[in-house]
C-alpha cells in the first residue's frame, strides 16, 4: 500500500531512514533539504514501512529529495504515486539528482522514461561540505564525485 506520508508517522520516517545508514538532510546542487520537513509518500506492508519517498515543490517542478526503497515493485509504485501527485497539480517536471555511482538507481529511472539533463562534474565536493560523513568511494568502486540530474517532463492535465 502506497499513501502519503503522515504528519505522525515523521519520527518513525527519521528511524527507518536512520536505520538504513543514511542521514535525513538530502543535498543536491539545487538545495539541501531535512526530509522530514518534506512531502512524501510511504509503501506499507501491514504495518512495516517498506519504503519511503520525499518530494520538494519549486515553482512548475517536482523535485524527487530522497528515496530509500526494499525491492518488490516498491520503489514503481512509490514513483507512480508522486508522478499522479505532480500530474493533478500540473506540474510540468519530475526531477531527481543522484551520484555517478548509483548505476542501479540510473537504470531504474531511465526504464521509467526519465532522461539525463545535467550532468554535475565534483559536485560531490560541495555535499561533503555539508555532510563530511559521504565517502570518497561508492558503489562499486567507483569514486564518488559527481551528480546526475534525470528529468521527466510531465503532459498536463
Amino acid at each position: 500500500q502506497v499513501r502519503p506520508l503522515r504528519n505522525d508517522e515523521r519520527s518513525s520516517l527519521t528511524g527507518w531512514v536512520t536505520h538504513t545508514g543514511e542521514s535525513p538532510v538530502a543535498v543536491t546542487p539545487l538545495n539541501t533539504y531535512d526530509i522530514r520537513d518534506l512531502g512524501g509518500f510511504v509503501a506499507v506492508d501491514i504495518d512495516e514501512i517498506v519504503g519511503v519517498l520525499t518530494y520538494a515543490i519549486e515553482h512548475d517542478t517536482c523535485e524527487i529529495a530522497d528515496a530509500h526503497i526494499r525491492g518488490r515493485g516498491v520503489g514503481s509504485a512509490l514513483l507512480d504515486a508522486v508522478k499522479t501527485l505532480a500530474t493533478q497539480r500540473a506540474y510540468t517536471r519530475l526531477t531527481l539528482f543522484t551520484t555517478n555511482d548509483n548505476l542501479r538507481v540510473q537504470q531504474f529511472f531511465e526504464r521509467h522514461g526519465f532522461r539525463i539533463a545535467t550532468f554535475c562534474p565534483d559536485a560531490m565536493d560541495a555535499v561533503r561540505l555539508v555532510k563530511p560523513e559521504v565517502p570518497a568511494t561508492g558503489d562499486y568502486g567507483i569514486p564518488l564525485r559527481d551528480m546526475i540530474q534525470f528529468d521527466l517532463r510531465l503532459a498536463r492535465p
